[in-house]
């Protein structure tokens, strides 16, 4: 194996080759697995990060939706009162006259 590094690379020296070939290519395997691990790491808490985030803004949506349901809901009892009133004040004016005593 030696050999090969000096025929693919005839400039390096006896001690450069030597080394090159000590080197394990397992620890490059390892430093590769790693960094994988570390990219799939990043990106499943980016992806956790922006799953959470379109969590929080479908609850704000659903909130607003609330909050105009139940404003819809307080204008509708608004409008049953007055409705209520008017129709007491109609019964009562209707009463007042069938008595006589009705105002014009």
């Amino acid at each position: 194996m030696l050999f090969v590094h000096f025929l693919l690379a005839p400039g390096l020296g006896r001690a450069q080759a030597e080394a090159a070939q000590a080197a394990d290519p397992e620890e490059f395997s390892f430093f590769f697995v790693f960094l994988l691990l570390v990219f799939f790491f990043v990106f499943f808490v980016f992806f956790l990060l922006l799953l959470l985030l379109l969590l929080l803004l479908l609850l704000f949506v659903l909130l607003v939706l609330l909050l105009f349901v139940l404003l819809v809901l307080l204008l509708l009892l608004l409008l049953m009162i007055l409705l209520l009133l008017l129709l007491f004040c109609a019964e009562k004016r209707r009463r007042g006259e069938k008595e006589g005593t009705g105002r014009a």
